[in-house]
């Protein structure tokens, strides 16, 4: 089962327990959301080298990924649950039109779990493999070109958006706006123009093996520009 997959159904379970909750016994409720913990956790999911370098998961994935699933059936179930109190609507409230887009937007949280879980970075004699969510890449050491530094961070006027937002009912979208933060790592430029992003955040000490290694090939990191 691939790591989209897996998500994808999982939320798809918390969705249904937070929808059916009030309508269905608790023990049925319950037993859906150990269901989603059951496929989140066990179900078989590739296996990476024995020797291959990969991110914290509690930051990178599990963090991301709960956080998605519930935003996401929360979202999903509230305009179920009115509908349940205001009968005369139907059985979909019309605050579907403000929760649903909330919830597709909470999706994003659980898909960047999803491009992190196969994520990973071998260390080989002559250069890096690296493993990503869509490819899997050899960068021979002989065929860097230069290693330079990066910081992204969204711009700070739409931080200050979220105060609004938030006011405005948006929760999901202000949340993810407020627990944005800097990401910054290196980028890694080879022959033929391609270039490889590595972010350190959660990655801290295979960041560290990956210095060591480029500095024994003789390749070194560019100072930073003025600014970034």
């Amino acid at each position: 089962m691939s790591e989209f997959l897996r998500r994808l159904v999982v939320a798809m379970i918390v969705g249904l327990a937070f929808a059916m909750a009030g309508a269905w016994s608790w023990a049925v409720v319950a037993g859906l959301g150990v269901l989603a913990i059951t496929i989140y956790r066990y179900f078989p999911r590739e296996t990476p080298p024995p020797n291959a370098l990969r991110y914290d998961a509690g930051p990178s994935q599990t963090g991301p990924d709960w956080l998605g699933f519930v935003l996401s059936g929360l979202f999903f179930a509230i305009p179920i649950w009115a509908a349940r109190a205001e009968p005369a609507f139907g059985a979909i409230h019309p605050a579907a039109l403000l929760t649903w887009p909330l919830a597709l937007l909470s999706v994003a949280f659980w898909m960047i779990g999803a491009v992190y879980a196969p994520y990973w970075i071998v260390i080989e004699r002559d250069g890096l493999r690296v493993r990503s969510a869509f490819t899997e890449r050899v960068v021979p050491f002989a065929d860097v070109l230069r290693v330079y530094p990066y910081r992204r961070a969204i711009p700070r006027w739409l931080t200050a958006l979220a105060p609004m937002l938030a006011g405005s009912g948006n929760f999901g979208t202000a949340g993810a706006l407020m627990l944005a933060r800097p990401r910054k790592g290196i980028v890694i430029e080879h022959r033929g123009g391609q270039h490889i992003a590595i972010a350190s955040d959660s990655f801290e000490k295979p960041m560290e093996q990956i210095m060591a290694a480029l500095k024994a090939n003789g390749l070194s990191v560019d100072p930073p520009r003025k600014g970034a």
